[in-house]
């Protein structure tokens, strides 16, 4: 499936289990604190390649069970505070899809709610780039899940059926203790299906008061983040009208009244590389210009802020494995 960024919290997280465990493994990125508002992010591909080698590391292929169970969980920023002290599961299902942004990109499950039916399906689309990615992702977001329903059922997670995408693995027996209901494997899709009535049911032990604050501070991190992706198309905004003066990321940081060292850290907090994104912006245009078909290579070189032909294409030549001129001739893309 394709990639999505990812705070670097999931991977501090995973390095932290790993430590309660007794397995001393890093996950080779820069330190990151468990505060939303300072970790940077990175590609999903980064955390499929790091549960792999956690499950070499520990020798256990049951490492996604392993993970939605640890304690290190509760410290993953302001979410699992919210979701515990949430009103009632319906709450608990909102929160996660809308308030997921502040630790990767999209929420992994969409839910099936027809009020006139007896049951809620929720299905899944985990983020993973392996076979074992695959499987350690979608144990740890279904326990997670089932975890939440057995808080509202006070011990019976409601669960009627769990369908697992991929065949059994080498642990499939503990399945059997961690999930209520019939599980399934090798279906089309992965899917998790239990009472409707739990959907009303409120999170044993939940405080109203600290909900209220947390709600808060998740709503302020929330601000945030919306602050921090405005700022990528401020800066891409930028790009496109200066492409071909070849602005330095102090000339764009003048531009938004900031200072380079400040657009620096603010970008590598979103998991951004100035020049990895001047450089799709000129990919971006020049793939534009050379589909027009209005203007000389040279003209499109000079456009896309390169200081001769040559260079410009060695840059296309890399980005898309063709010649200017032989993507052009191509026809339509």
């Amino acid at each position: 499936m394709p990639a999505q960024s990812i705070s670097l919290l999931n991977l501090q997280v995973l390095q932290e289990a790993a430590a309660l465990a007794g397995v001393t493994w890093q996950h080779g990125q820069p330190a990151a604190s468990f505060d939303e508002a300072e970790a940077p992010w990175v590609s999903s591909e980064v955390l499929d390649a790091a549960y792999r080698s956690l499950m070499q590391a520990t020798g256990r292929s049951d490492l996604g069970l392993m993970l939605a169970c640890s304690p290190v969980l509760a410290r993953i920023g302001i979410l699992p505070m919210l979701l515990m002290h949430a009103p009632n599961l319906a709450t608990v299902l909102d929160h996660i899809r809308q308030y997921c942004v502040l630790i990767q990109e999209a929420p992994e499950f969409t839910v099936d709610d027809d009020v006139d039916a007896d049951t809620v399906t929720l299905r899944f689309k985990v983020m993973h780039h392996s076979p074992e990615g695959l499987v350690c992702r979608f144990e740890f977001v279904a326990l997670g899940l089932t975890q939440i329903l057995r808080l509202v059922g006070q011990g019976d997670a409601g669960l009627l059926a769990l369908d697992v995408p991929y065949a059994p693995p080498p642990h499939a027996a503990l399945y059997a203790q961690h999930f209520d209901g019939p599980v399934r494997f090798d279906q089309p899709e992965g899917r998790l299906v239990f009472r409707r009535a739990w959907m009303a049911r409120s999170i044993y032990g939940a405080d109203p008061l600290l909900y209220g604050a947390v709600l808060q501070r998740a709503n302020l991190a929330l601000a945030a983040r919306r602050r921090q992706d405005g700022l990528v198309a401020q800066v891409s905004q930028v790009l496109a009208c200066r492409l071909h003066l070849r602005p330095t990321m102090a000339d764009v940081a003048d531009a938004l009244g900031l200072t380079a060292r400040t657009l620096r850290r603010r970008l590598s907090q979103l998991g951004i590389d100035y020049l990895a994104l001047q450089q799709q912006m000129q990919q971006q245009r020049a793939q534009s210009l050379l589909a027009a078909g209005e203007r000389s290579i040279q003209q499109i070189a000079a456009d896309v802020g390169f200081a001769s032909t040559p260079a410009f294409h060695r840059a296309f030549l890399r980005w898309t494995g063709d010649t200017p001129r032989g993507w052009q001739a191509r026809g339509p893309h």
